[in-house]
């Protein structure tokens, strides 16, 4: 009964941590796109020796590029949490399976 349930366990190992790694993944993708909604929403920079005619052209067509920007990383953020929340979850079943088998084989030794 020893070595079967040492493969299990190792395996259920593995498994815990490839689903680990998938949520660390899926946090990164988060992380990146909220700074670069971050990035977005913080006052553009001021050039200088720049006239303010010039700067009201650019700066309305930069306000309707970022503002489509943002829609867009809106829908990435709401894709990104949905993954991520699978994730945890997967990751969380898979390292409470790892640790009933470590359990079992703790007990199994014992005797």
């Amino acid at each position: 009964m020893k070595r079967p349930l040492t493969r299990l366990k190792t395996l259920a190992e593995m498994v815990s941590e490839t689903e680990l790694s998938r949520l660390r993944q899926a946090m990164e993708v988060r992380q990146r796109i909220e700074a670069e909604r971050a990035a977005l929403t913080a006052p553009p920079p001021q050039l200088p020796g720049a006239s303010p005619a010039n700067l009201a052209g650019a700066d309305g067509k930069w306000r309707v590029w970022r503002d489509k920007r943002l829609q867009a990383l809106g829908l990435q953020e709401a894709r990104a949490a949905a993954e991520a929340e699978v994730r945890r979850k997967a990751a969380a079943r898979a390292f409470g399976r790892a640790q009933v088998l470590r359990d079992l084989e703790e007990k199994s030794l014992r005797r």
